[in-house]
């Protein structure tokens, strides 16, 4: 897993209350970057849907590290998918760079009923 340097931390390490992963659309965590989340996921809602320009290389790296911190959250290894789905997940998540493998990755996480955003 890539360093995640925006992710909320405890201990020096990702920070998953009782192995789950944080909401930035409802946990208090608090600080610039969570409202900087909340604008990137906004925006890459509305450039998907053709009303806004396409996220900066800043938002789209917050979406990416967050997609990474929330398919690594422990709960979901402690509750893994007969087909392998969460294994594959992490994979796809590590090695995301663009916008294209975001929209991928949340389709992925949708056919099995997770929603990250």
């Amino acid at each position: 897993m890539r360093e995640l340097i925006h992710m909320p931390r405890m201990f020096d390490e990702p920070y998953y209350p009782g192995g789950f992963p944080l909401n930035p659309q409802t946990d208090n965590w608090g600080g610039p970057v969570k409202n900087d989340l909340v604008q990137a996921i906004k925006r890459y809602y509305n450039f998907f849907t053709g009303d806004y320009p396409v996220p900066t290389k800043k938002e789209e790296q917050l979406l990416i590290e967050f997609l990474i911190y929330y398919i690594h959250a422990p709960i979901w290894a402690m509750n893994p998918n007969e087909d392998g789905t969460n294994g594959r997940l992490r994979k796809l998540a590590d090695q995301m760079k663009t916008l294209q493998n975001v929209h991928d990755f949340l389709d992925e996480c949708l056919e099995i009923g997770l929603d990250p955003f």
